[in-house]
C-alpha cells in the first residue's frame, strides 16, 4: 500500500546552513551590542533581539558567498564613538 501523502505542515523544516550561529551565540552578540551602545550613551530602546538575529541571519550567507569563507564571526566594535556590529569572515 502506498504511504499517505504528508501535509505541508508536517514536512520537516530545512536545516540551518552549517555556518548559522547557535541561538546562544546570537544572544551573546546581542547582549554585547546593547552593552556597548549603553557605554557609548546611545539609545537602546529600539534595539530588539529579533532584529539583531534577523540581521545576522541575513548577512551571514551574503558574507560567506562574497568572501568564500566557511564561517562568519560577529564582533561588537566602537567606530567613531558608536557601537557597531562587524562581520569577520573566517576561512
Amino acid at each position: 500500500a502506498a504511504a499517505a501523502p504528508r501535509s505541508p505542515a508536517a514536512a520537516p523544516s530545512p536545516a540551518p546552513p552549517p555556518a548559522a550561529l547557535a541561538p546562544e551565540q546570537v544572544r551573546a552578540i546581542y547582549d554585547a551590542y546593547v552593552e556597548a551602545k549603553r557605554r557609548c550613551n546611545e539609545d537602546t530602546t529600539r534595539i530588539s533581539y529579533d532584529a539583531v538575529a534577523r540581521t545576522i541571519a541575513r548577512q551571514t550567507p551574503e558574507i560567506l558567498r562574497a568572501h568564500g569563507a566557511r564561517s562568519v564571526e560577529f564582533k561588537v566594535v566602537i567606530k567613531d564613538g558608536k557601537a557597531v556590529l562587524k562581520a569577520v569572515p573566517r576561512s
